[in-house]
């Protein structure tokens, strides 16, 4: 009888909870790999919500929490005057993983981002001799891509493989450490979204546009909003709401700033939502705009609302050109906010094409369905392993 692979999956610095990309991809991967039959346990910050965590344990994914309260970029995370706490945290988690190999031996640790987990996933590896490979998600190569940290981003060729969510990510990280390709698995392995969750939606569709991220000022959560002030304020799309689903630091001063609109429900703000709360927002809304304005390395909302059918109106950042198609939606050229309302208010006019976008999204998702990602993860890992 085949022995039942075990993978440590490492979040350091992140909570499961967290509405990010990397989070949330952590959560679906476990989920996918149980289904596979193979034991996944996950090493991450402790929760606010114990609800999701909950939720992941019932999908018998066996989950370590660690006291290491997220710092919010990864700026903060290097700083010297965070380092006792993310000492401190490394090493709760580092002792976390040889708590559970004592109990149940990991055969592979899979850590997320190259800052910080890395450090992990090298002391790991030297003491108890488990194998490692690095996901590369692309924020922490973004947000310190200064020379200084060079040395830092050397550290994944300590490691067994990497897999990296886009083209463009592999690219940057190619740019800071050639010798990365020395790497002995290089793979770019695209991110999948829960189809359980985000599955195409034949309800009726509101006469609604919905922003879905953190609203913060890199997200272009503002420009969405004048985008679509522009191209509904007059006419047949008068009547037309905006959705915006998601918490952070802009959410007050928008509301301040725009109460006009929030009082006639011309803009609705929501907070952040659950998967099956977004799914089902997403399912009832007419386009997504991705306002996004930095180098988004893969932007999994983009994925989830084309799982929707929902059509997509993105600005040409990062990795959205690999992702959004003709079929799905349309990319505009880079903060071209005037053409965008353009676009968003011939869209919304124009049912045909509407309709051939948002059922060439359903057939474009079946491109990021988990099982099949899986898949070809669960391969890298078993290669890594023999």
């Amino acid at each position: 009888m085949k022995k039942q692979l075990h993978v440590g999956l490492v979040l350091l610095n992140l909570p499961l909870d967290k509405s990010c990309g990397s989070c949330r991809h952590v959560g679906d991967l476990a989920t996918a790999l149980v289904k596979k039959g193979i034991r996944v346990t996950v090493f991450a910050s402790r929760s606010k919500d114990q609800k999701h965590v909950s939720t992941l344990k019932g999908r018998r994914i066996h989950i370590r929490e660690i006291d290491f309260p997220n710092l919010g970029s990864w700026k903060n995370f290097v700083d010297p005057k965070n380092s006792r706490f993310v000492n401190k945290g490394i090493f709760d988690c580092i002792n976390s993983i040889i708590l559970e190999n004592r109990r149940n031996p990991i055969n592979v640790l899979n850590v997320q981002h190259i800052v910080g987990s890395s450090i992990v996933g090298v002391v790991i590896k030297h003491f108890l001799g488990i194998p490692f490979i690095t996901t590369c998600h692309g924020s922490d190569i973004y947000e310190l891509s200064d020379i200084k940290y060079k040395k830092m981003f050397s550290l994944v060729n300590e490691g067994d493989g990497l897999l990296c969510v886009s083209n463009d990510v592999y690219k940057s990280i190619l740019s800071i450490n050639k010798n990365i390709r020395n790497v002995k698995k290089s793979v770019v392995v695209t991110l999948g979204v829960n189809k359980d969750v985000f599955c195409y939606s034949n309800r009726q569709r509101k006469r609604q546009v919905i922003f879905a991220g953190r609203l913060m000022k890199e997200k272009g959560v503002e420009e969405a909003i004048k985008v679509f002030l522009k191209a509904t304020n007059i006419g047949k799309l008068s009547n037309y709401k905006l959705v915006i689903a998601g918490d952070g630091v802009l959410k007050t001063i928008l509301k301040k700033k725009y109460y006009s609109y929030l009082k006639n429900k011309k803009i609705t703000f929501l907070d952040t939502l659950s998967q099956k709360e977004l799914a089902r927002t997403m399912g009832e809304s007419k386009v997504l705009l991705f306002t996004s304005t930095w180098n988004e390395p893969f932007g999994m909302v983009l994925t989830e609302a084309i799982a929707t059918g929902t059509p997509v109106l993105a600005n040409d950042v990062g990795r959205v050109k690999e992702i959004v198609s003709k079929n799905s939606g349309i990319v505009i050229s880079r903060n071209d906010w005037t053409s965008f309302a353009i676009e968003l208010r011939a869209l919304l006019l124009d049912y045909v094409k509407w309709n051939y976008l948002s059922r060439g999204a359903k057939v474009t998702s079946e491109h990021y369905n988990w099982d099949r990602m899986a898949k070809g993860i669960i391969k890298v890992y078993e290669s890594t392993i023999n």
